[in-house]
């Protein structure tokens, strides 16, 4: 079945008017209205389309004609996002996602779906991404890296070859991960921070993460490093 590109935003804050302008003027599809949940509903329209209380979302817009992109960020450590996500997904809509033409994403790079790729972002080879991951503006992810799902990567990260970073984990601007570095499910890396070690689940790693290793000079000495 040909997916369709009748789309519907979730959101709508400063990550859903932004979604709007890439979706609408750099992508196959037509943005046709917003849903929230109605308790935050406190406008009918956004930009002339209709906004539309969530709960009676396929009353509005049938899930076999429209297909959907949650767009908001990292509320909840991307639970809410990754929530309405899920709902929305098993109400029968189609899940979209957005990749700038001015990313760079290697043609075999397995990205999984409702991905948001900002423009200038790097995607290297052999690199696996999970589902419902947004990377912003400037991103880099190296080769061989692997991002879990449902996770938000902020703008000028950079997650470097080999390494991963588990699900439900969110990135800060400027944040490094250092190549082989795995860092594990529900961790925030502040804005700017060096992760130079591991990172166990459900940590705050603010500036430089190392932990204290013993290295011989030898090895600082070898072919490996002089090269």
């Amino acid at each position: 079945m040909e997916k369709p590109t009748r789309l519907i935003l979730i959101g709508t804050g400063a990550f859903a008017q932004v979604a709007y302008e890439y979706f609408t003027h750099d992508s196959e599809y037509e943005v046709v209205g917003f849903a929230v949940d109605r308790k935050y509903i406190d406008e009918s329209e956004l930009f002339g389309l209709p906004v539309v209380a969530y709960e009676d979302l396929a009353e509005h817009f049938a899930p076999k004609d429209h297909c959907f992109f949650v767009a908001i960020t990292y509320f909840g450590l991307n639970k809410v996002r990754t929530r309405l996500y899920e709902q929305t997904k098993a109400l029968g809509y189609r899940a979209a996602s957005y990749v700038s033409p001015e990313a760079f994403v290697w043609k075999n790079v397995d990205l999984g779906e409702h991905c948001f790729v900002f423009e200038k972002a790097v995607i290297q080879p052999f690199a696996s991404v999970g589902d419902n991951v947004i990377f912003w503006s400037g991103c880099f992810i190296g080769h061989h890296s692997r991002i879990g799902s449902n996770c938000f990567v902020a703008a000028h990260s950079a997650i470097n070859g080999t390494a991963s970073v588990g699900a439900f984990s969110f990135l800060g601007s400027n944040s490094i991960i250092a190549n082989h570095v795995n860092v594990a499910d529900n961790c925030i890396i502040s804005a700017g921070s060096h992760v130079m070690s591991d990172v166990d689940e459900n940590q705050v790693v603010l500036g430089t993460w190392r932990k204290k290793t013993i290295t011989s000079t030898s090895r600082l000495n070898s072919e490996f490093f002089l090269e």
